[in-house]
């Protein structure tokens, strides 16, 4: 077998000493499932690399999980070409459509709405659509009322910035709306922006959408056209949301990544962030703390 052929990446939300429980319960998964030749590598005082053998396709981490954030993978494909998220809710720490429709006086018609298709109840391009004809006649310029109390989500920043300085691509890919993700993707520094258009008249919006929702399978199909656009593979990208519409981007990325998220989005993502911030993602790529592009 060879020397190390995989990696799994442990977070904790507090310090790990050397002899840590969760330390131990990650090596017991592994013998566990067969793999040897362990090594630990330190990425900070929360967060470390175990680097060993395996000839396996995968195996559940599901036991580790209630105490660290973690994910498992090849070597061979670790470090990362494009980086695709989701913004509401990952990126920021808000479902924009719900902030607008509070501030408008109409959040109990919509807020039960999001969550019921966040959680995958419901299709999310009929969802959005009703969630939008709600809205209608809503004055346009309360999306900047919403804008002034954005909040990004602790390592939001620091992690787009920390992956475009190692190379790596970046596209915000929301199933919101552009006046929002232009914002945010300024803000943080993104690459590139993918979002909905609202139809609006008069200053009001009108009820619509503008040309094709981008929704789950759109995220889907731009990050295999981002691929494409930066000559490489979905085995080179990073995906990474928290609701049901990230679940097939998710699903098609070398690393896809749950962020807070619903239990559909848990099923499928083999790296997940429940405990800690978005700087996960930068530990899942072996990047030291050391090394992180600080503000």
């Amino acid at each position: 077998m060879p020397t190390h052929t995989h990696f799994m990446t442990v977070i904790s939300p507090h310090t790990i000493a050397d002899t840590s429980p969760v330390i131990r319960h990650a090596l017991h998964i592994i013998r566990q499932n067969r793999g040897d030749n362990t090594h630990i590598n330190r990425l900070s005082d929360t967060a470390i690399d175990i680097l060993f053998a395996y000839t396996g396709d995968g195996f559940c981490l599901r036991p580790l999980r209630p105490h660290a954030d973690c994910g498992m993978g090849m070597l061979t494909h670790r470090h990362k070409k494009i980086f695709v998220s989701d913004m509401d809710s990952t990126m920021i720490a808000h479902e924009t459509l719900d902030e607008v429709a509070d501030h408008a006086g109409l959040g109990d018609k919509i807020s039960a709405i999001t969550a019921r298709t966040m959680a995958g109840e419901l299709n999310f391009e009929c969802s959005l659509r009703g969630r939008v004809r709600i809205l209608a006649g809503t004055d346009h310029r309360i999306f900047d009322t919403v804008h002034k109390g954005l909040v990004m989500n602790k390592g939001a920043e620091i992690t787009v910035k920390t992956l475009k300085q190692h190379g790596v691509k970046t596209a915000l890919v929301s199933g919101g709306f552009d006046t929002t993700a232009e914002v945010v993707a300024k803000k943080l520094g993104f690459d590139n922006s993918y979002a909905n258009t609202l139809a609006v008249k008069d200053g009001k919006i009108s009820g619509h959408i503008v040309g094709t929702i981008v929704g789950a399978e759109t995220k889907r199909h731009i990050l295999l056209s981002l691929c494409r656009k930066y000559n490489t593979t979905p085995a080179h990208a990073i995906a990474i949301g928290d609701g049901a519409n990230d679940v097939p981007m998710i699903a098609v990325a070398g690393m896809g990544i749950g962020y807070m998220g619903k239990p559909i989005v848990r099923t499928h993502a083999q790296f997940q962030i429940n405990l800690t911030d978005l700087t996960s993602v930068l530990y899942f790529q072996g990047i030291k703390k050391h090394d992180f592009s600080m503000l």
